[in-house]
């Protein structure tokens, strides 16, 4: 019931009503408690939300900003069509993921049509880059941008060398000024595991639209 890192699937819990987005499992709380009733071994609880207004998380970011850009921070474009630059990707996810539960390696052929499909996905456009320290390669991150203007927060995942440092909250920031630069109407963070350390963040300006679990069966 878990799916992949890639294509996960997500069991609605609890739903405030508001319009799926894009790459959302269109399930019901009902489904959820049909699954629950059958006794499984773990659930993994994820959740998301939207934001559109962007200040409050980056003024709580700026101090993390400032202090990895002296560092050598910045984010760097990613160009999903360069065969290259994807191979590192693949091998950049891997050391990133490999360790979290239910997490299942794309061969190079799976991974390469996964990335040739993102500008298909929901008719946005991927907004990809590299988190860098200087001219070192130590993360990536994925946002996708709808036709109406919202970025979508996909993914943010840096080398576990480089976790639990402060440097998730400086990107975070910089992609919140990105977003602001934009104009995105609004932010929706896209799945994200309740465990995250982003939800330790201040978010009193940040609404809540779905929460789902993932459930393992031995």
């Amino acid at each position: 019931m878990l799916g992949s890192t890639f294509l996960p699937y997500r069991v609605v819990t609890d739903d405030s009503g508001a319009p799926y987005f894009p790459g959302e499992w269109r399930t019901r709380p009902e489904y959820a408690a049909l699954l629950e009733a059958q006794g499984p071994s773990k659930t993994i609880h994820y959740r998301s939300a939207e934001r559109s207004h962007f200040q409050n998380v980056i003024d709580v970011s700026q101090p993390f900003l400032d202090r990895w850009k002296a560092e050598g921070f910045a984010l760097d474009p990613m160009n999903p069509a360069d065969p290259a630059q994807m191979e590192v990707l693949h091998e950049v996810i891997d050391r990133i993921f490999s360790g979290n539960f239910g997490y299942q390696r794309l061969s190079p052929a799976q991974f390469g049509r996964w990335t040739a499909s993102l500008s298909d996905l929901h008719r946005g456009t991927p907004i990809l880059h590299w988190v860098c320290l200087g001219a070192q390669r130590v993360g990536f991150t994925y946002l996708f941008a709808l036709p109406d203007g919202t970025v979508v927060f996909k993914t943010i995942g840096l080398l576990p060398e480089h976790q639990a440092q402060g440097l998730g909250n400086a990107v975070a920031g910089a992609l919140h000024h990105m977003a602001k630069d934009r104009r995105a109407p609004r932010c929706i963070y896209a799945l994200v595991h309740t465990e995250n350390r982003v939800n330790r963040m201040p978010d009193p300006d940040i609404h809540l639209i779905r929460s789902y679990a993932a459930y393992y069966y031995p």
